[in-house]
């Protein structure tokens, strides 16, 4: 698996986008073209088969909130219990 990502490659990846409330994609100089073409700007990641928001960077997958926290804290959560799910209520 996969290391973890680092806080200072998270923030070359990724903006926090206040107006909507979410983190979007920056332009990358190390990913190709065409993820350049049609990415920055728009928000990252997207709601998994179980209703989690799920974000991947570099080839791994993280959980969505998880992920926020570690970007505005520089630190993983500790309980890494940041789980949420999306699913409609029925």
């Amino acid at each position: 698996m996969k290391e973890l990502i680092t806080h200072e490659r998270l923030m070359q990846r990724l903006r926090f986008d206040a107006a909507i409330g979410a983190l979007v994609w920056l332009p990358c100089q190390d990913v190709g073209d065409e993820f350049n073409k049609t990415m920055p700007g728009r928000r990252a990641g997207s709601i998994d088969k179980d209703g989690h928001y799920r974000i991947t960077i570099d080839g791994r997958g993280y959980n969505g909130p998880e992920l926020l926290w570690f970007f505005f804290n520089g630190e993983w959560p500790k309980a890494r219990r940041a789980r949420h799910s999306f699913r409609k209520a029925s």
